[in-house]
């Protein structure tokens, strides 16, 4: 054996010096997800600043073609333009790589390696003498056969390594390690499904809000003009005593409530296409005629089925009963990790290495042997995460019961909201046949008399207004309808990833 302290040579300590430099000296890169700026406040007010330029300055037109949009339009372009969907999709991707990952650390390692080390002494090989065993020659001395000493060894050499190594105990928890990662993929799947479904219900009600509102606006218009000429007609009749002060009050009243439902009917709908807008990541005002408008229609839905059933519907439909079975399996799994750690850790390996040293005799050879390692430190340790990791099973356990009872919750109190809008519409309908049969009465009148005429506009006011009120029913049984698809989970769908068993 040779004596002296090893001493490495400047190359590693090079290139670490090599890379803080470069990461000091700052990074210019040009994608935008790896610039890096020295001021990160600037570096995200110019990030937010650029979404905004593309998206709420972006016109609808610019999209689509054209500035009247079906409801399926709306939908698309909220599933393409939507960020937080894409934020989603993106962590999707992300856990498919990562699940990658984790399948290969089940495979052989496969290791080379290289070293140049250098000596601050000469190195020597020396035998004792023969027949005087214990008797230790020096460097430099001189004799015949095994006598004779080398004193010019090379200080300096390079070393070459391959080596192939395989651990059970590695390779069980890297299983479980890419059974939860696969699991962690599925999940994200179902976060990106129901962030979609929570997309879309916002975009369909809000489409059919501001499509009621749409068609309301004109009646507004029509009956804040009645109301106004009511309430001239009526002062002129209370001045020549032809009508009662308070039928005149009443007047005055309708015409203040007829010119807020007309100013609220116009902020409502700047806020649902603001709604509807952001939903689409474009802007709900630049558009050729200054804004995107809408086509389609206001029906009747249809009633909905039992409460119990759209329950278990909902259980069987909706992601998150998915994300939290997900969950307790990779629970399962850390469980089963720490007792694998329980175990020592066996490594079967075979080494090549290769000595440049043209002094070695023996400058190849081989190793073939198994390392058995056991540590009582993470012994002890892997004790108390066994216990965290059954408290944390428990736990995961319980969550899927918790998250089953607030979706049958969710359900139950979305499908009340959804019946009494329907009961809501049906009252609506009623009051409009109503203030109609009004109508009809005053307008059957054979008197032509001032009085009788302002008494049919006020009819013909209050018909309009039950007719303003049945469209905003029938647009809000719409929209609660798109809400109880979003609780049920039926409103949007998309393939689920295959399931890999498999690490090979």
């Amino acid at each position: 054996m040779g004596y002296g302290s090893h001493k490495s040579s400047g190359f590693p300590s090079a290139c670490l010096m090599a890379a803080l430099l470069f990461l000091l000296g700052g990074c210019r890169l040009s994608p935008p997800y790896l610039k890096w700026s020295t001021d990160p406040l600037q570096s995200g007010i110019s990030t937010a600043h650029d979404y905004i330029l593309k998206y709420r300055k972006k016109p609808v037109t610019a999209e689509v073609g054209r500035n009247l949009l079906t409801i399926e339009d709306c939908r698309n372009l909220a599933l393409v333009n939507n960020l937080d969907l894409q934020v989603e999709l993106i962590d999707e991707a992300v856990k498919k790589a990562l699940k990658q990952s984790q399948r290969v650390k089940t495979l052989p390692h496969m290791v080379f390696s290289g070293e140049l080390s250098e000596r601050d002494n000469q190195r020597w090989s020396y035998s004792e003498v023969l027949g005087q065993e214990g008797i230790t020659a020096s460097p430099g001395e001189k004799g015949t056969g095994v006598t004779n000493f080398s004193n010019s060894h090379e200080r300096s050499t390079w070393r070459y390594s391959m080596e192939t190594r395989w651990s059970p105990t590695e390779a069980a928890l890297a299983y479980y390690l890419f059974d939860s990662s696969s699991n962690d993929r599925l999940k994200a799947h179902f976060q990106s499904l129901r962030v979609g479904q929570r997309l879309v219900g916002g975009v369909e009600a809000a489409f059919y809000r501001l499509l009621g509102l749409t068609e309301n606006l004109p009646l507004a218009e029509r009956l804040y003009g009645l109301r106004a000429s009511v309430s001239t007609k009526a002062g002129q009749l209370l001045k020549d005593k032809l009508l009662e002060r308070e039928d005149y009050y009443r007047a005055k009243q309708n015409l203040l409530k007829a010119e807020r439902l007309r100013t609220k009917i116009r902020i409502d709908i700047r806020k649902q296409r603001n709604v509807l807008g952001s939903a689409m990541g474009l802007s709900p005002d630049l558009c050729l005629d200054g804004g995107f408008g809408l086509v389609g229609s206001l029906c009747a839905p249809s009633p909905p089925a039992e409460v119990c059933e759209l329950e278990l519907q909902a259980v069987n439909s909706r992601p998150e009963a998915y994300m939290a079975g997900l969950a307790y399996v990779n629970s399962v799994n850390d469980l089963r990790r720490t007792i694998v750690k329980y175990f020592p850790t066996v490594t079967g390996f075979w080494r090549y290495t290769r000595d440049k040293d043209k002094f070695v005799y023996e400058k190849e050879w081989k190793d073939v042997g198994v390392m058995v390692y056991f540590d009582l430190l993470d012994w002890l340790a892997n004790t108390r995460d066994s216990k965290a990791t059954k408290a944390n099973s428990l736990k995961t356990h319980r969550q899927i019961g918790s998250i089953a009872l607030g979706i049958v919750s969710e359900v139950r109190v979305t499908a009340l909201d959804y019946l009494d809008s329907l009961d809501a519409l049906a009252n609506k309908e009623r009051a409009l046949q109503e203030a109609e049969k009004m109508r009809a009465v005053i307008a059957g009148r054979a008197s032509l008399e001032e009085v009788h005429k302002v008494a049919l506009q006020e009819a013909e006011g209050d018909v309009l207004q039950e007719r303003i009120g049945k469209i905003e029913a029938l647009a809000d049984a719409n929209a609660a309808f798109a809400k109880l698809r979003t609780a049920l989970g039926t409103n949007y769908t998309k393939p689920m990833p295959k399931k890999e068993w498999s690490v090979w």
